[in-house]
């Protein structure tokens, strides 16, 4: 490994979380969300410095995620920690949840409701680092009828992104326990995706 490999490429499978749904807490919990320590442990995360050293960054505070996929470290694209959602099933938060009309069913209506969804839901839930990505299709992904094209790459899923492991602050970049109680209760459980581009066409300034 050289120096200039970014550290997150080592960075190892996280602790599994608590499966958590249902309606949507109460509006203290989502606008007042607290940190709170997750699990007391020694933490199994670590990564490679760039004099090749193995690095454990302190991540007893950190909400836990399910665990990184078996082969994600040589993997050729980077992962995703969220939803898979389309345009449509985003808008459709709007008036569910928010009482909010839509704009209409046009794909350029859905589209700004789906945005205008993802802006909402950083506010009701304080987590401020939503991104919206392209995810390379699954068998299962195929079947929820959520893989769309997306030219000039092909198919993909539409992905609302938690944290990534395209850098280490990416990585540990994660809600609070509360604030993802509260993005779970109106999203569902999130899992792990592939980027749909290689590492090398990863678009690291758009991850905030």
């Amino acid at each position: 490994m050289s120096d200039t490999t970014p550290p997150p490429d080592s960075i190892c499978a996280s602790p599994t979380s608590e499966s958590i749904c249902g309606t949507p807490p109460p509006e203290s919990v989502c606008t007042t969300p607290t940190p709170e320590p997750v699990h007391n442990n020694a933490t199994a995360y670590y990564y490679i410095s760039s004099k090749g050293r193995r690095r454990y960054p302190d991540t007893s505070s950190l909400t836990p995620y399910k665990p990184l996929p078996e082969g994600w470290d040589t993997s050729e694209h980077y992962w995703l920690y969220g939803w898979p959602k389309s345009d449509r099933q985003l808008q459709s938060i709007l008036p569910r949840y928010f009482k909010i009309p839509i704009a209409g069913t046009t794909p350029q209506a859905e589209y700004l409701d789906a945005r205008l969804a993802e802006q909402i839901l950083e506010i009701f839930s304080g987590y401020k680092h939503l991104n919206w990505f392209i995810c390379k299709p699954t068998k299962e992904a195929i079947t929820q009828g959520v893989v769309e094209d997306f030219p000039p790459h092909g198919p993909g899923i539409p992905f609302v992104t938690l944290s990534c492991t395209a850098r280490r602050q990416f990585f540990t970049q994660r809600p609070t326990v509360e604030q993802l109680k509260c993005l779970m209760s109106m999203l569902g459980e999130p899992r792990w995706l592939e980027s749909q581009c290689l590492k090398k066409d990863f678009p690291v300034d758009c991850f905030a």
